[in-house]
């Protein structure tokens, strides 16, 4: 019986996993599941989308309530952890090589092949990084340091190119070509940038006041999971704001199509490249200058800033695909 165990922190990566699950394992054989849910945002029930593939699934829930996050809470996640795993699995998945509490975990896993699943823009800084041969989470650490992951295989809708040692599978959202009911609405999705202190509210508000005064088009908001309403206090009275309940692919399946959707650099206007329509605008607002202003540390810089340089490339080739500068977005005519 071949084992499979996957490590998550978001209802969009089991999304994710059940697109490789459906594209790469071979369905002539029988396979089990384990499953690790890492932090608050993924719960128990999301995961059953995924019982169907396989003959028997065991999940863990760790780290359910993040504020506690201290070198006895970490020691308590990991005896759990030892405690539930199989001695050897024959993949590895794991969501965010950048993620301290998920390369430990790792470090108590033998498996015989490793899988990276997308978990956002950021896999382009990762992949950067893992071409110059540099591991930050690794460099961090002195002494119990993250095990060094040889060789992992992306599972990706990003296209680049991958060091000699590591490979890459495309994907992409194959229902989403068939969002062709246009609606005159305007999108706009959050990112949770006040809460990291990368954007003020009055930032967040100029945006907004910019969409409202030149679309012509009703906006509406949707909020990140981890975006607080605290921070939308201001933008709720202006426009709309949809609380994260779903993803924003899932919320769009009944085939409506906005006029326009905007971001910063989410995840979820890099899925909607794969829309088959010659009218639905993406608008990227680069936010590199607020970053600089608001003392952004060097290493969010560089993630964010490879991000954007794959944006401004895509923009090039899609006439559709817009990135703007945030101090010429809210002085521009859209």
């Amino acid at each position: 019986m071949n084992s499979v165990l996957l490590i998550i922190s978001t209802e969009r990566h089991i999304q994710e996993a059940q697109q490789f699950f459906n594209c790469c394992l071979q369905v002539d054989s029988e396979w089990n599941l384990d499953i690790v849910l890492l932090g608050s945002l993924v719960i128990p029930d999301q995961a059953k989308r995924l019982y169907s593939i396989f003959n028997k699934i065991r999940v863990l829930s760790l780290y359910e309530k993040t504020h506690k996050y201290n070198s006895t809470f970490l020691l308590k996640n990991i005896i759990e952890f030892i405690n539930f795993r199989k001695t050897k699995y024959k993949i590895l998945i794991f969501t965010n090589f950048m993620s301290h509490r998920q390369r430990w975990l790792i470090n108590f896993v033998k498996y015989n092949r490793s899988v990276s699943l997308t978990d956002g823009s950021v896999i382009l800084y990762i992949n950067s990084n893992r071409i110059k041969n540099i591991d930050l989470v690794r460099d961090n650490y002195k002494l119990f340091k993250p095990r060094r992951i040889k060789h992992i295989l992306f599972f990706s809708k990003f296209h680049f190119n991958t060091s000699a040692h590591d490979s890459l599978i495309t994907y992409s959202e194959k229902y989403l070509k068939s969002i062709i009911s246009p609606v005159d609405e305007w999108h706009f999705i959050g990112s949770p940038l006040i809460e990291l202190k990368k954007m003020s509210s009055v930032d967040l508000e100029l945006i907004i006041d910019k969409l409202i005064m030149d679309s012509g088009s009703s906006i509406k908001y949707y909020m990140h999971p981890r975006e607080s309403n605290q921070s939308l206090i201001n933008i709720k009275k202006k426009c709309e704001v949809i609380p994260f309940e779903k993803t924003y692919e899932e919320r769009i399946r009944n085939g409506m199509r906005p006029q326009v959707v905007l971001s910063f650099y989410s995840t979820v206007l890099f899925e909607l490249l794969d829309v088959d329509s010659s009218n639905l605008k993406l608008i990227f607002i680069d936010i590199r200058d607020l970053l600089k202003k608001n003392d952004a540390t060097e290493e969010y810089y560089s993630k964010i800033e490879t991000v954007y340089k794959y944006i401004h490339k895509q923009s090039e080739v899609n006439e559709n695909v817009k990135c703007i500068p945030f101090y010429e977005f809210i002085s521009c005519s859209l």
